[in-house]
C-alpha cells in the first residue's frame, strides 16, 4: 500500500514537473509584441493593465500605435491629478478596441473612455494580418471575452492556438532574443501607463493644403461603425462616457474630420480632432522636432504637448477629480514615483 502511494506521489510530482517546464517553454516562446524602450512595449502594456488597483482609473484610452504614442498618462496625472491608462496596440482595428474594453471593464470602472479614431477609416483582412490580432490578444487574460473575442476574429472559428500559444509559436526558437529570456524578471508594473516614449525625430513638414476644409465624406468600412456602435451601447449601460479622439497626425484630412463628425453628431458623442489647425497651433506642435519616425506617431515632446490641452479639456469637461489634493493612499502613491521615472526618462534621452 506504502508503495503505490510512494508512486502516485511520484506520477504526480513528475506531471507537475512537466506541466512547469511546458508552461516555461511555451512562454519563452510567445511572441513578445512592440519596440523600442523595453523591445516589447505591447506586452508589457497589457500586462501592466492587470498588475493596476481594481476600480482605480478615472479615464480608460483604446486605439492603435496613434494613442499610446501621442498621449501621456503620467503628464495628466502631474499636472491634473486624474488616473488614466492607455491600452493600445498596433494597428488596433474598432473590433480589437471593442473587446479590448469590454476586458478593462472586467476590473475597472471608469468615468471616461477615450477612443482614438486613427483606424475607423481603415478596413483590415484579419485572416491575412494575424500579427495584428496576436498583438491585441495574445496577452488578454484568458476569459469568455477573450474566447468570445478570438471567435468574432475568426469569423465563429475558434484557433486553440489563442489559448494554447505553444501551437503557434513552437518553431520561433530560431528568433529568441535576449528580451525573451529577460521576460521571466520583468515587473508587471508599467510605469508609463501604456504610453510610448518617442526619442528619434523625424524631420517632418505638415502636406500642403494639410485639413483645408471641404464638405466631402469618407466612407467608414461597415464592420467599424458596427463596433463604435458595440463601444456606445457598452458605454451607455455602463454610464461611462465616451469621448472620440483624434492624435496629431499627417495622414488625416478632413474629408475623414467629416465622416467621424457626422458619426458623433448621430450618436450625440464628443469628438475632439487634434489635427484641426486650431488645436495645431494651440498645442504648438512643431512639425520639425515633435514627430518620431513617421507622420502617425508623435515624439515623447509632442505627446506632452498634447497631454497638456487633452487634459485640461478633460478635466473640465468631465469634472475628473485632482486625487493629488488629498494625501494619496497606496492605490495612487505609485504614480509619484512614476512620474519621477518618467523625468529621468526624458533627461537620460536628451528629451527635457
Amino acid at each position: 500500500m506504502e508503495k503505490k502511494w510512494k508512486n502516485l506521489v511520484r506520477s504526480i510530482a513528475f506531471v507537475i514537473i512537466c506541466c512547469f517546464v511546458f508552461f516555461y517553454i511555451q512562454e519563452l516562446l510567445r511572441a513578445k509584441w512592440g519596440e523600442g524602450m523595453s523591445g516589447a512595449h505591447e506586452t508589457i502594456n497589457a500586462q501592466g493593465f492587470y498588475d493596476l488597483p481594481n476600480n482605480s482609473m478615472d479615464v480608460l484610452c483604446v486605439g492603435s500605435s496613434q494613442i499610446f504614442y501621442n498621449l501621456s498618462p503620467l503628464v495628466m496625472w502631474e499636472k491634473y491629478g486624474f488616473t488614466s491608462y492607455i491600452r493600445g496596440s498596433a494597428n488596433q482595428t474598432p473590433l480589437l478596441s471593442y473587446y479590448t474594453i469590454k476586458d478593462m471593464l472586467m476590473t475597472q470602472n471608469p468615468q471616461v473612455i477615450v477612443f482614438e479614431v486613427g483606424r475607423m477609416v481603415n478596413s483590415f483582412d484579419l485572416s491575412e494580418d494575424e500579427w495584428l490580432t496576436r498583438r491585441g490578444l495574445d496577452y488578454m487574460k484568458l476569459s469568455p471575452i477573450k474566447l468570445e473575442a478570438v471567435s468574432a476574429l475568426n469569423e465563429g472559428k475558434f484557433p486553440i492556438s489563442y489559448i494554447f500559444p505553444f501551437l503557434r509559436y513552437h518553431t520561433r526558437w530560431k528568433e529568441l532574443s535576449k528580451t525573451d529570456f529577460e521576460y521571466f524578471s520583468w515587473d508587471h508594473h508599467n510605469w508609463t501607463k501604456g504610453q510610448y516614449m518617442g526619442i528619434s525625430i523625424l524631420d517632418f513638414e505638415w502636406p500642403e493644403n494639410y485639413m483645408q476644409k471641404n464638405d466631402k465624406f469618407f466612407e467608414l468600412p461597415e464592420e467599424n461603425i458596427y463596433y463604435l456602435e458595440k463601444i456606445i451601447e457598452l458605454c451607455e449601460n455602463g454610464e461611462i462616457e465616451l469621448l472620440l479622439f483624434k492624435a496629431p497626425s499627417g495622414a488625416w484630412n478632413y474629408t475623414m474630420h467629416n465622416s467621424i463628425c457626422q458619426l458623433a453628431d448621430k450618436y450625440q458623442i464628443t469628438f475632439v480632432d487634434y489635427c484641426l489647425p486650431e488645436y495645431i497651433a494651440e498645442t504648438k506642435i512643431d512639425d520639425k522636432t515633435d514627430f518620431h519616425y513617421n507622420q502617425y506617431h508623435l515624439r515623447t515632446t509632442g505627446a506632452e504637448k498634447v497631454s497638456i490641452y487633452f487634459g485640461k479639456y478633460l478635466k473640465e469637461l468631465f469634472d475628473l477629480p485632482n486625487h493629488k489634493e488629498s494625501p494619496l493612499t497606496s492605490t495612487y502613491v505609485d504614480w509619484n514615483t512614476d512620474i519621477q521615472s518618467y523625468h529621468e526618462f526624458k533627461a537620460q534621452n536628451g528629451l527635457e
